[in-house]
């Protein structure tokens, strides 16, 4: 990760602001904005907000960004997103039908409108403007930020993005927003939709140590298998099993280019000799061959498990190892009843009356 991208994502997750509200009226006045019409659509009321929700015909120039708010982060593909965007404004226009949302707010004493809803939209206009676009306003949803609080606001961005979807990284920094502020994982998970457990892995994720967080941002680990990871190490142990997962996909590359080595010619004919990109999965993990081999022979585990039991010699064995078989076959046991449990009566009825 870049110095630039690191300084964005520490902003990012350092964020913090008390909101002071501000005039609507006064500061569309001052910019010399279009009043539209009253939006009556629910998904652009803010949670407890006062005044009213308008649109407006904002001059983009006057359009601010609260440095640090807007949760996405620095990436190729966002970067696509945003030249998608922008392509698609020179061509057709800005789509009216999906406006900006935004806050009047005073900050350092002066007034302004910050958009909450729409970076990735009010960027790729701006970028358009450089290219020759005669955009000069957008259509913004302005509300004028009386008793809006942050948590709020997050829920919003999270419930109005309808674009490109915010990854899972970015979702946990919300979240960890909000739990900063003293909101429980279980009101977190209720208000943005989501499960309680996810919530609870999402806050690990975004607390990780620094090399997890970065294969996580650049794509190299996905955010479901970096949570388990952290719930099976812990943040102390969880960086040195990226690291061995690192070898043994490399290894892995490795012996596949070997194995065929007509692609890494041709490749080499053509002048790409860039490696393809590494993507760690649980295949790579420290125990993934143990667990494939309890996968497969699981069942021959437990039998042998019972013979063992059955063997004259089996008392001598230790007392914990003897507990500890005991546990072990009482799971074999209850797993084989409810197997040989029979369907229920009504059911079983329901089958003979059919048969007859």
């Amino acid at each position: 990760m870049s110095a630039f991208n690191e300084q964005i994502q520490q902003s990012i997750e350092s964020f913090d602001l008390t909101l002071v509200s501000g005039s609507v009226k006064k500061v569309m006045a001052s910019i010399k904005a279009e009043y539209d019409t009253k939006i009556e659509k629910e998904e652009f009321k803010i949670k407890g907000a006062g005044g009213s929700s308008d649109l407006w015909k904002v001059p983009v120039s006057a359009i601010k960004v609260l440095p640090g708010f807007n949760v996405r982060l620095p990436s190729p593909e966002l970067e696509e997103h945003i030249d998608y965007l922008t392509g698609s404004i020179l061509e057709e226009g800005f789509n009216h039908t999906r406006p900006l949302a935004a806050l009047v707010l005073e900050i350092d004493g002066v007034l302004g409108i910050y958009v909450y809803d729409g970076h990735c939209r009010l960027e790729g206009t701006k970028r358009a403007i450089i290219k020759g676009s005669t955009i000069q306003t957008l259509p913004v949803v302005v509300t004028d930020g009386k008793r809006v609080n942050l948590d709020d606001l997050y829920v919003m961005v999270h419930n109005l993005n309808k674009g490109k979807e915010l990854a899972p990284f970015e979702i946990g920094l919300l979240c960890k927003r909000q739990w900063k502020n003293g909101i429980d994982e279980k009101t977190i998970a209720r208000r943005m939709n989501i499960k309680p457990q996810y919530v609870e892995g999402l806050l690990r994720l975004v607390s990780a140590p620094k090399g997890l967080v970065d294969a996580v941002i650049s794509n190299e680990l996905s955010a479901s298998e970096g949570i388990k990871m952290l719930r099976a190490h812990g943040n102390g142990k969880v960086v040195a099993e990226l690291e061995l997962m690192r070898k043994r996909a490399v290894a892995e590359q490795q012996s596949k280019a070997l194995s065929n080595p007509e692609p890494a010619a041709s490749a080499e004919q053509d002048g790409a000799t860039k490696p393809a990109k590494i993507r760690l999965t649980a295949r790579h993990a420290s125990n993934a061959h143990v667990k494939k081999a309890v996968s497969k022979h699981g069942l021959a585990l437990f039998q042998t498990a019972r013979t063992i039991k059955a063997d004259p010699a089996y008392d001598n064995l230790s007392e914990t190892t003897r507990l500890a078989l005991d546990k072990f076959m009482l799971l074999l046991d209850e797993a084989e009843k409810a197997d040989a449990t029979p369907v229920d009566t009504e059911e079983g009825n329901q089958g003979v009356q059919a048969a007859a």
